[in-house]
């Protein structure tokens, strides 16, 4: 047996040691993106609107808040929605 030879064990071996770290890390990065990416695509608070724009007036409809609403934005902060005091002023916190 000569040693000075590298084995197919070795060479296996250190080509797992070389790229077995990258390859890891390469597919934590892409599941931890499409992980993360899923709050991204969500609809959540957004006003979607199924007209063609044709269909859609010219100028924008203004929100109309007529109770106090609270919800949670992806980022989990805390939305209370208002409705108008009277002063023309929309309230928010």
């Amino acid at each position: 047996m000569d040693l000075t030879q590298p084995s197919l064990f070795t060479t296996i071996s250190g080509l797992v040691v070389c790229f077995g770290p990258l390859a890891i890390t390469i597919v934590a990065f892409v599941a931890f993106a499409l992980r993360t990416d899923i709050g991204a695509r969500k609809t959540y608070l957004r006003r979607l609107d199924m007209r063609t724009e044709s269909e859609l007036p010219d100028a924008a409809l203004p929100m109309v808040v007529t109770e106090t609403t609270e919800a949670l934005t992806p980022s989990k902060s805390r939305v209370i929605l208002q409705p108008n005091n009277g002063d023309g002023a929309i309230t928010t916190s």
